[in-house]
């Protein structure tokens, strides 16, 4: 997702390969074992504990797979990489990454990281998947508030204003004067992770 970026800054389209390799390499193992699932013609029903199994591998692989762009570019370890994936999904605040010379691209990214680790990993599937198991998956995750009776409707309202609080703090940081790329980082951090937004403020008020 952040490689649009490479359109407003062309200068770090070396960049991109850090993000398609293992962007395509998911995507096709995505769709290798959706094919494998759906050769069954009646699949198996969830049984107990299962769904926090699921949740905690779902959690584990975007940690690890997101974790791979770092770990590309020879500039971070694998327990740095792993670390500040962890931090950005779970909305920690913590970060190894130096902000002043780091690619815009992975800054970015770990906003987008922030976005989808504060909404929930689980919610933004059900939001583009129906699943009938998407119920227990979205409990398992530690929720329980629905705005909706349907978790699919629910999901994508929870996206819509989270979004729509987002687009209003680009929109009034610009006015006040701070650029569209850092408006949209301090945007979603101010939302999801007050502890990258208080030591950024803090950072350009010193």
């Amino acid at each position: 997702m952040p490689l649009p970026a490479i359109v407003f800054f062309p200068e770090e389209s070396e960049c991109a390969k850090y993000f398609i390799f293992p962007g395509v390499s998911t995507i096709l193992i995505g769709y290798i074992l959706k094919k494998l699932m759906l050769s069954e013609i009646n699949p198996p029903r969830l049984k107990k504990n299962d769904d926090a199994v699921i949740v905690v591998i779902t959690w584990i692989s975007a940690i690890l797979i997101g974790s791979i762009p770092f770990m590309l570019t020879g500039d971070y370890s694998f327990s740095q990489s792993v670390f500040e994936t962890t931090s950005g999904f779970s909305t920690t605040g913590l970060s190894v990454v130096d902000v002043e010379n780091a690619p815009k691209i992975f800054l970015i990214y770990r906003s987008v990281m922030l976005f989808f680790g504060g909404i929930g990993l689980v919610l933004v599937m059900t939001s583009v998947l129906s699943d009938v198991y998407s119920m227990r998956l979205y409990s398992a995750e530690g929720h329980s508030d629905r705005l909706t009776p349907n978790l699919l409707r629910s999901a994508r309202t929870i996206i819509t204003i989270y979004t729509g609080y987002i687009i209003a703090g680009i929109v009034l940081y610009i006015i006040c004067g701070m650029n569209f790329f850092d408006a949209f980082n301090h945007s979603i951090a101010a939302l999801f992770d007050r502890g990258v937004f208080y030591q950024s403020c803090k950072h350009r008020i010193l």
